[in-house]
Formats: C-alpha cells, sequence, structure tokens
C-alpha cells in the first residue's frame, strides 16, 4: 500500500519539540542538540517548543515557546508512570501554535540526522473513502509498533515521532484526557498465563491509548481489558488500520537517532514489525488472516514460554506475591544496571 512517497520542504514544516527538556542530557542530546539537528537538516522549519511552565526555557533556540499546566501522571499498582495525558497535552498545544501546513512531532531526547522522517505517503487506491481515518497517512517509524506475534499487544502505534499535516495531526492529538478508571482495572492481574505486562492493573498501554482514542473519534467503541487481549476481530482490525493509515519507515532508517535506551533493550527490539511485514499484515487475505491469528494465539498462550517478555512478567508477579518492596526495588535496579532508566525518572 502506499505506492509513493513525497518529500516535503522544510519551508512547510513546523517541527514541535513537545515534553521535558532533558538539559542533563547534553551535550550529546536534550533540547539543545534537538534544535541544532533540526536546523541542520530542516534548515527553513519552524521550531517550537511545547513544554511545561515549570522548566527551565531561557535560552531556548526556538521560534516559539509555548507552555501548559502539567496534567500529571497515572500511576499503576507497581508504581509505573502512565504518561498519556502529559503527551497529549504538550504535543496539542504545540501543534496548535504551528503555522505550518505539515508538523513533526519530536521529542528533546531524540536528534534527527536527516529529514527521511518528512515524507509523506499517499492512500492506497484500494483502501476506500469510509476506511481512511485521515486525508493522508502519518508518517511514524516501528519503534515501537509491536508485532503481535512476537509480543500481544495490538493497536500499538509509535508515539515517539510523528510527521503529517496539521490538519491530520490537530485530528490524532486532539483528545480527551484518560482517567484512572479507564487505563488501570481495579486490581492488578496476577494470572501469569497470557501475560506480558506482569503485575499490573493497566488495561492499556500509552500507546494503545493515544490510537484507540484516536478511533474512538472515527466511531471505533473498543475497550481493551488488558493491554494483551486477542481475537480474531481485533487482529484484523489492528493490522488494517495501522498497515492503511499511517506511512511506516524502519526505525534504522529513518534518519532519527534515539535514545540509547530503547536500542539497548534488545528482546524488546526484537518484537516490532519491519515496515515491509506490517503492510503484508494488512494485505492478507481470510484464509492468511486465520493462520496469522493461530500463530498470535500460539505465541501468547504456548510458546510465550520461549519469550523473554514472558519471563519478565512473571518473575514481577513472583517477586511482587513475596513483597511489593523488594519488587519494586529490584525493577528499578534492572533498569538502572541495563541503562534503561528515564531521565526524569518517568516511565511511559
Amino acid at each position: 500500500m502506499q505506492p509513493w512517497r513525497t518529500q516535503v520542504p522544510s519551508e512547510s514544516i513546523s517541527v514541535v519539540i513537545q515534553g521535558p527538556l532533558h538539559r542533563s542530557l547534553a551535550p550529546a542530546r536534550g533540547i539543545d542538540a534537538c534544535i541544532s539537528s533540526v536546523r541542520a537538516h530542516l534548515p527553513q522549519a519552524e521550531v517550537i517548543v511545547s513544554s511545561w511552565a515549570d522548566e527551565d526555557l531561557g535560552r531556548i533556540d526556538a521560534d516559539v515557546v509555548v507552555t501548559s499546566a502539567d496534567p500529571g501522571v497515572l500511576l499503576d499498582f507497581n508504581s509505573n508512570r502512565h504518561n498519556t495525558n502529559r503527551q497529549i497535552v504538550s504535543t496539542l498545544t504545540g501543534i496548535r501554535a504551528a503555522s505550518r501546513e505539515h508538523v513533526l512531532k519530536l521529542r528533546s531526547d531524540h536528534i534527527l540526522t536527516g529529514s527521511q522522517i518528512a515524507v509523506m505517503g499517499a492512500y492506497d487506491s484500494r483502501v476506500s473513502a469510509a476506511d481512511r481515518l485521515l486525508r493522508q497517512p502519518i508518517t511514524v517509524t516501528t519503534l515501537f509498533i509491536r508485532n503481535p506475534a512476537k509480543v500481544p499487544l495490538l493497536f500499538h502505534l509509535s508515539d515517539l515521532v510523528q510527521f503529517g499535516t496539521r490538519e491530520d495531526m490537530l485530528g490524532f492529538w486532539d483528545q480527551h484526557l484518560r482517567l484512572q478508571h479507564e487505563v488501570f482495572a481495579k486490581e492488578p492481574y496476577k494470572n501469569p498465563i497470557g501475560n506480558f505486562v506482569g503485575y499490573s492493573a493497566m488495561r492499556m498501554t500509552p500507546e494503545q491509548c493515544l490510537m484507540l482514542g484516536f478511533m474512538a473519534k472515527k466511531g471505533f467503541d473498543i475497550s481493551l481489558k488488558t493491554p494483551g487481549e486477542i481475537s480474531p476481530e481485533l487482529v484484523r482490525l489492528s493490522d488494517k488500520l495501522l498497515a492503511e493509515n499511517f506511512t511506516v519507515l524502519d526505525w534504522e532508517t529513518s534518519e532519527v537517532d534515539f535514545p540509547e535506551r530503547f536500542r539497548k533493550t534488545g528482546y524488546s527490539l526484537k518484537t516490532v514489525y519491519k515496515a515491509s511485514e506490517l503492510k503484508a499484515a494488512g494485505e492478507l487475505d481470510p484464509y492468511g488472516r486465520k493462520a496469522r491469528y493461530r500463530k498470535i494465539w500460539l505465541n501468547k498462550y504456548v510458546f510465550n514460554y520461549g519469550r523473554l517478555a514472558w519471563w519478565i512478567a512473571l518473575a514481577s508477579i513472583l517477586l511482587t506475591a513475596v513483597s511489593p518492596d523488594i519488587a519494586k526495588t529490584a525493577r528499578a535496579f534492572m533498569r538502572k544496571i541495563r541503562g534503561l532508566e528515564h531521565p526524569n525518572n518517568d516511565r511511559v
């Protein structure tokens, strides 16, 4: 699908750098390095920084700086933070301030190494007008669009870097803020069978929240009981909507330098789609869809013993059953020694 792509000139682009400024990562990363990379590779672009009022906003080489009140985080039973509302607020505020026809949504801990991300695809002629969620597909990378044949997370659209028309980006990000009961169940899940998220009450990951929130505006009423919920109908819908409505670039060739903590999780990187795989999944015939669903089901319930993600989830459940404090300490220690800590001690 999407047989051609067009490079968008930088004078038609507003770059929205949203969220925390990550000044502690300087000089290699953080707001100054991010803006410098934008100036180098999209020299005529409008640069908009959309952050929080309590950030250090001095000496920023941006054309526009906008701030928002921090909506805060939603907390899981295991103390993990769910930052969907923060991302919605800072991104939407930045897009609303944009004056150009196209918008690139970026984070200050990301660095551009070229302009490959600033391309627009087109809808395949086989996709009917009724099935099109956007005027033009939004461009994203495969990091982290999960392949449910490897880890059962549907509707898991990448929210790190996105590029599209201002109209479509507004349409995607103008969502209601999520409430605690929408994102988390009343009690955490303790059953390890088919559980890839561990001791958690989370019903949707942040990526799923955003995609399902956008879909709700288009008439899709889907509420997941757990992040790993699957059915033949849900798998088909997830593959179809992701493949048809987004121009997907392999993250390795997108000319975006992602933070090292995203690239150090080897087992996690192995669970994301390749762009060609997602395209193929969206074009399967009925027989192919049945075979694919069998593979996804077997991976979730039978072959999960061969997936590191499942063993980590199981360890989380067992440790928490022994002592929640020990589990929390162990989780923080493992993230630290593996270099996966969030610079702001937040975990999305």
